[in-house]
């Protein structure tokens, strides 16, 4: 490693911190470049832009790392894959070349904690061009930096890949489960279990909105981390979340035999019957039409703490399952329950990445030793 030098993330690439467009520029006509100007536009991989700016001072490139520098949602980053205007709560990051742009990414996931730190320190989160800058780590050389990059770049799309399919299947569900003209009350054609609520005791799967928000996976946890009363989940199970209803979460989940399962009471639960699967619950649950009928019934005074009234949500309307032949409703289920372990295969990968994220920046292992390994 005598080849390794300590450098910064500003020597080792550009850093453009996005600059708000005046307001009479900012349209939703497509006139001008799409604009950013938080994560609020961001997507798995990519922006899904929602306004444009016929004038603007700072843009990304495609390819760029887009990084957020502003509010609660600090460091959380996506790739540039067009150009775009940058608000002033987004920085684009780029290197001499694509592989360097993707080992930046590399470097400010090692040091994002730090970075995080940082921005929490103040009153309203915010990162400076100053304080990316100053970011320093070990810089192999060209050839090891290209293998690293590639290596964690071969993760990334793995990892995308599953979610995308994943996604495609959960579109193709909500599909086919939306075909019937009829609506019924969810009450009819669900179980909606009166579910004991108490403190867990032991190791738990908690099945939490932020464990919902950072990748639908439940958080394994101690019961003593656990603050509060759950509710005790014994079975599959679709969750909708009563809290914030701006923000669609419906979740299918398969609990573990082998670990006690508790979920938050913000959520509602219900389940199959013996004539409905519980994955076709979740594709009626997690449409539109269903999320429209849980804004409308929102209560509460702020956006951070409105609710839904959990007994009113059984008496929401769902496409008629009778009207569903049983081959709908098995490519329904398999496409549900592909979708889960999709998800689940990502996120085993995206650990698998984590932990060897900082042997190989450290060069405690060199790509061909973990190419043996892993791949």
């Amino acid at each position: 490693m005598v080849d390794w030098v300590l450098t910064s993330l500003g020597e080792f690439c550009s850093i453009t911190m996005g600059q708000s467009p005046a307001g009479a520029a900012v349209n939703r006509n497509a006139d001008g470049l799409p604009l950013l100007n938080g994560p609020t536009e961001f997507g798995p991989r990519h922006p899904v832009p929602v306004q444009w700016a016929s004038h603007w001072s700072k843009e990304a490139e495609a390819g760029d790392l887009l990084f957020c520098v502003r509010g609660s949602t600090t460091g959380r980053m996506n790739w540039a894959d067009q150009k775009y205007a940058i608000g002033r709560g987004i920085a684009s990051i780029r290197g001499k070349n694509p592989s360097d742009t993707r080992f930046a990414r590399a470097v400010i996931d090692l040091r994002l904690a730090g970075l995080l730190q940082q921005a929490t320190g103040s009153t309203f989160p915010n990162l400076s061009r100053g304080q990316l800058s100053e970011v320093d780590f070990l810089c192999p050389p060209k050839a090891e930096r290209e293998r690293i990059a590639g290596m964690l770049g071969a993760f990334d799309d793995l990892i995308e890949t599953n979610r995308r399919l994943a996604t495609d299947l959960e579109n193709l569900a909500r599909a086919l489960s939306s075909r019937p003209l009829g609506r019924v009350p969810l009450v009819d054609v669900a179980d909606v279990p009166r579910l004991v609520q108490r403190r867990p005791e032991g190791f738990v799967d908690h099945y939490s909105i932020p464990a919902y928000d950072a990748g639908y996976l439940a958080s394994r946890e101690p019961s003593e981390s656990i603050l509060s009363g759950k509710q005790m989940l014994d079975a599959d199970s679709v969750l909708i979340s009563r809290l914030n209803p701006t923000s669609e979460r419906t979740w299918m989940v398969y609990p573990d035999v082998e670990v006690r399962a508790v979920c938050s009471p913000e959520f509602a639960v219900v389940r199959g019957t013996k004539e409905l699967p519980t994955e076709v619950l979740w594709a009626f649950a997690s449409s539109r039409e269903f999320w429209d009928q849980m804004r409308g019934s929102v209560g509460g005074t702020t956006n951070s703490r409105q609710r839904v009234d959990k007994a009113a949500i059984p008496t929401f309307e769902v496409p008629d399952p009778k009207e569903l032949s049983r081959r709908e409703v098995a490519t329904i289920q398999t496409c549900v329950r592909s979708a889960v372990e999709l998800r689940r295969e990502a996120a085993a990968v995206s650990s698998q990445r984590d932990e060897l994220l900082p042997l190989l920046m450290s060069g405690k292992v060199r790509v061909r030793d973990a190419e043996a390994t892993v791949l």
